[in-house]
């Protein structure tokens, strides 16, 4: 069994160290563990590959993630904390509403 002299890394604690042989095509088998899941694969400049678990944000989900999106939640956030919702009869609502449309 070769020797792995990698115990701890400079901004990482170590829980757990396994030795894994690399299949001829390229792959390497995790566990049940990380099944399904995504994962980003970064190769460091000192050889080393660093796996680390992602969530990844579908594309059209883009729009929730942008500063103004996130403005506008923060903002609702605070609105809410300071207007509690009432509760709404819809008979009442129901006549509103036909009033509005009757002008």
């Amino acid at each position: 069994m070769p020797r792995v002299n990698n115990n701890t890394t400079d901004n990482f604690e170590v829980v757990d160290t396994n030795v894994k042989k690399i299949h001829p095509s390229g792959q390497i088998t995790l566990g049940k563990e990380f099944a399904g899941q995504f994962i980003q694969i970064e190769k460091l400049a000192t050889g080393q590959i660093l796996l680390t678990p992602v969530d990844v944000i579908p594309k059209h989900h883009d729009t929730f993630y942008t500063k103004e999106a996130k403005q506008q939640l923060a903002e609702y956030n605070k609105f809410e904390k300071t207007h509690t919702p009432k509760r709404t009869s819809m008979n009442n609502l129901r006549k509103k509403v036909a009033a509005k449309r009757n002008g």
